[in-house]
């Protein structure tokens, strides 16, 4: 028997946008400490779009990345076993924010990094998909008019 696709009311998706716009400090400022929700991840993003010294870093499997990524994140599958080689090309310089599927391939993947040098490391405790929802409802609420 064939299932069909689950479908998610759309007033449950921006209750749920609504609420994890909450991750903000009091004056709007977003707190950092390595571990990132999915709202801090897309502040940290537009905050740092034309930041040439700021990386996001897809941790991902090459299929998973093709079925939607973050614009400009690159694809350094955890998983593939060249992760570690693959630190060698990055600059320890810079700043990084790595996201997978559910957290867990990140958080290994940022231990890594935190290992072989790399001072500033945060990860996205959610996966990409409250990333691409949370992304989604920054937008909209940024194109909202003023009341």
């Amino acid at each position: 028997m064939k299932r069909s696709p689950k479908r998610i009311p759309l007033g449950s998706l921006f209750l749920a946008a609504f609420l994890m716009l909450g991750g903000c400090g009091e004056d709007g400022t977003i707190v950092m400490d390595g571990d990132l929700t999915a709202t801090e991840a897309v502040a940290m993003i537009l905050e740092n779009a034309n930041d040439e010294n700021f990386v996001v870093i897809d941790a991902r499997t090459a299929s998973e990345y093709e079925t939607g990524h973050i614009d400009g994140a690159i694809n350094m599958d955890y998983m593939s076993g060249a992760f570690e080689n693959d630190l060698g090309e990055l600059d320890t310089s810079k700043k990084y924010l790595l996201y997978c599927a559910s957290g867990a391939r990140s958080t290994r993947a940022a231990e890594l990094m935190g290992d072989a040098g790399f001072p500033h490391v945060y990860k996205v405790t959610d996966g990409y998909a409250v990333i691409a929802l949370a992304y989604d409802a920054q937008t909209i609420i940024a194109c909202m008019p003023p009341r």
